[in-house]
């Protein structure tokens, strides 16, 4: 089936290609690229599928809102001689005083991924959102990890997490909070962990730790990153 368009389209359309510079060279770089047959998947008849200002930060031609980097918190990372001991001083913590921990942090605690620090450091944290970062229609943990990656930020080291449940940091009462760390992986995709402290039921408490499999997060859940 043939697709017709209107003169006044095709008009504005070629008004567009002289005002963006489009020559002949370029025009059959974008035909070939495949880009333009992927805009044109990302119409449909109710309208297209991505905000222009999104579009525009995701091709590179707009730079995204600038960052709230004002530190939130800084945890100090202890020397643990190993795993083991880490999960002894959780332990305690958890019986000691209404900390929760579920089974699959002390398991996500011997995976390979999971590494002590050798020496005591302080770790400065800032909290954004997904929509901080852009993803205003939320995003899988690894997506929002990377998108802080590429926005200049890093990951907290995997001891965080428990470190925050063990010292007792106050995080608040502003609900659950991911922490931005590498993704822990225990047998062949069998388990894909990540931390968070829960902290909107805990502020009475104190905080507590929990591994967690979700794999999706809304635009206002709130990640922890290193700065």
């Amino acid at each position: 089936m043939k697709t017709t368009f209107t003169t006044g389209q095709l008009a504005t359309f070629i008004d567009l290609c002289d005002q963006k510079g489009m020559n002949v060279q370029r025009f059959q770089h974008l035909l070939t690229s495949g880009h333009l047959a992927d805009l044109f998947g990302a119409v449909t008849d109710q309208g297209v599928l991505m905000e222009r200002k999104k579009f525009r930060i995701a091709l590179g031609l707009e730079q995204p809102g600038k960052l709230d980097l004002r530190p939130w918190k800084t945890v100090r990372l202890k020397v643990y001689k190993t795993k083991k001991e880490l999960a002894t001083a959780l332990r305690h913590r958890e019986q000691v005083e209404y900390a929760p921990v579920n089974t699959d942090t002390y398991n996500a605690l011997h995976t390979p991924q999971f590494e002590l620090t050798e020496v005591e450091e302080d770790v400065r944290l800032v909290r954004l959102t997904n929509s901080d970062l852009g993803l205003e229609d939320g995003a899988t943990p690894e997506v929002t990890i990377r998108t802080g990656l590429m926005r200049g930020l890093a990951t907290c080291p995997t001891q965080t997490a428990p470190q925050i449940c063990i010292d007792k940091v106050d995080v608040g009462t502003t609900g659950p909070l991911v922490i931005a760390s590498e993704i822990m992986t225990r047998g062949k995709g069998k388990r894909n962990w990540h931390f968070i402290i829960p902290g909107h039921f805990m502020s009475t408490y104190g905080s507590g730790v929990y591994a967690s499999r979700r794999d999706f997060y809304g635009k206002d859940q709130v990640f922890l990153f290193r700065i």
